[in-house]
C-alpha cells in the first residue's frame, strides 16, 4: 500500500517529487499592461459600475425638474393669477409673477406644492422656514445641467436616503403667505414625492417687488410680469417708445408710468408707477472750492433734505457741528441719500495764525518795562564831573 501511494504521488507531481526546479514567477512581467490594455480594463470597470447604478435606478428613479414651464391663467372671480405645473399643481398670486407694484401680495401653493422659502431683501420672512434648504439632501445632479432641466432620471442610488421621511426633519408644510412691506421678494415653490420606486421633484423660483410710489427707487431695467409685455411708458408725463415690449432699459431719472398688456386673453392689464432716482445729492459751500487751499473756515449744507454727510479729517471720521470746517487739514466729505447715491468732495484748509489783540497789549507792556529798566540803570551808572 505504501509503494502504491508513493507511485500515485509521483504521477501527479513528478517535478516536485523528483527534485526538478520550478521556474520563478515574474509577477511584474505578468502585471505589466500596455496603454491600450490598461484603458480597456478601465473602460470595462466603468461600464460595470454604470450597469450597477442603472440597476439601482430602476428601483429608485429620481426625476428632477427646475424652473419648469408653467401655464398661466387668470381667475376673475377670485382676482388671482394662477401658474400651473404639468401635473396640475402650482401656485397663485394676487399680483402677477415678477410684478412691480404698490399693493400687498398673497402667495398660495396649490395641489401638492408648498412654499419652501421666501425672502425680503435677502432676509427670511417666512415663519417656520428658518433652516436653509441645503439641510435636506437634494438628488445629485448630473454634470449636464440641461439634463436636470429636462427631467432626465438621475441614477445616483445614494442621492436619496432609504427612509427619507424618517431621517430628514421636514418642517410643517406652508401653503400660503401674505406680505405688505416694501421690498424685493424672492420665493421658492417646492413639490417633491418620496415614493417607493419613483421620485418626482419640482422646484420653481419666482420674484416680485412691493414699492411706495412716493419713495424714489434705484432701478435700471424693467421686465414685464410673466405672461405680459410692455405696451406704454411715460416719463414725467412725456410718452416714450417701448420697442418690442420685452424689457425697458431706463436711462433717465423722473416719474415713470408703465403699462403692461397680457399675452393671453382674459387677464387684466397691469400698470406700475414709480420715481427713479440715481443721482446723488450735492453740497453747497460758503466759499468756492476749486482744488486749491482755503485760508478761512468753510461752511456747507446738503442740496437735498434728509441727505446724510460724513466728514473725514486727515483720514479719520470726525463730527462737524453746524456744518463748519474750522480746523486745518485734508477733508473728505461724503454726502448720500436714502438710496445710497453718494457724492464725494475733497477740501484742503490751511488757516493763517491770527494774533490776538491781548498778545499785542502784552508785547507793548513788556517793551515798556524793558525800556524803563534800561533808563533806570543808565541813571545809576552816571558820574558827576
Amino acid at each position: 500500500m505504501l509503494l502504491l501511494a508513493l507511485f500515485m504521488l509521483i504521477l501527479r507531481n513528478p517535478a516536485c517529487c523528483l527534485g526538478a526546479e520550478q521556474p520563478p514567477v515574474d509577477f511584474e512581467e505578468e502585471a505589466s499592461l500596455t496603454e491600450e490594455e490598461d484603458e480597456a480594463l478601465r473602460e470595462s470597470i466603468r461600464r460595470k459600475n454604470e450597469d450597477v447604478r442603472e440597476d439601482a435606478s430602476k428601483k429608485k428613479e429620481i426625476r428632477m425638474v427646475e424652473n419648469l414651464e408653467v401655464s398661466f391663467r387668470y381667475l376673475p372671480e377670485e382676482g388671482l393669477f394662477c401658474y400651473t405645473f404639468p401635473d396640475g399643481s402650482g401656485f397663485s398670486m394676487s399680483s402677477p409673477l415678477g410684478s412691480l407694484g404698490n399693493v400687498p401680495v398673497t402667495l398660495r401653493a396649490e395641489g401638492d406644492a408648498r412654499i419652501w422659502a421666501m425672502t425680503r431683501d435677502g432676509e427670511n420672512c417666512l415663519p417656520g422656514r428658518e433652516t436653509a434648504k441645503e439641510s435636506i439632501p437634494e438628488p445629485a445632479k448630473e454634470s449636464n445641467p440641461e439634463a436636470v432641466e429636462e427631467g432626465v432620471p438621475i441614477t445616483e442610488e445614494e442621492s436619496v436616503p432609504a427612509a427619507a421621511e424618517e431621517t430628514i426633519p421636514v418642517p410643517e408644510d406652508i401653503t400660503e403667505a401674505s406680505v405688505r412691506e416694501t421690498g424685493s421678494y424672492n420665493f421658492h415653490i417646492d413639490e417633491s414625492f418620496f415614493l417607493p420606486g419613483k421620485t418626482t421633484w419640482y422646484d420653481f423660483y419666482g420674484a416680485f417687488r412691493i414699492i411706495d410710489p412716493s419713495d424714489p427707487i434705484w432701478i435700471h431695467v424693467i421686465y414685464p410680469p410673466y405672461g405680459y409685455r410692455v405696451s406704454k411708458m411715460k416719463i414725467d408725463g412725456r410718452r416714450f417708445s417701448v420697442g418690442d415690449g420685452q424689457f425697458l432699459s431706463l436711462e433717465q431719472d423722473g416719474k415713470y408710468e408703465i403699462d403692461f398688456e397680457p399675452l393671453s386673453p382674459g387677464a387684466p392689464a397691469w400698470k406700475t408707477e414709480f420715481i427713479r432716482d440715481t443721482l446723488p445729492p450735492g453740497l453747497i459751500f460758503s466759499e468756492k472750492i476749486d482744488g486749491g487751499v482755503l485760508r478761512t473756515p468753510l461752511r456747507f449744507r446738503p442740496t437735498e433734505e434728509g441727505a446724510g454727510v460724513r466728514v473725514y479729517l486727515n483720514g479719520k471720521e470726525t463730527a462737524v457741528p453746524e456744518g463748519l470746517l474750522a480746523a486745518s487739514g485734508e477733508y473728505r466729505l461724503e454726502v448720500s441719500d436714502a438710496l445710497q447715491n453718494t457724492r464725494t468732495y475733497r477740501v484742503r484748509i490751511k488757516l493763517d495764525r491770527v494774533i490776538s489783540p491781548v498778545w499785542y497789549i502784552g508785547l507793548l507792556a513788556a517793551l515798556l518795562i524793558m525800556g524803563s529798566a534800561v533808563v533806570l540803570f543808565s541813571y545809576k551808572g552816571m558820574r558827576i564831573i
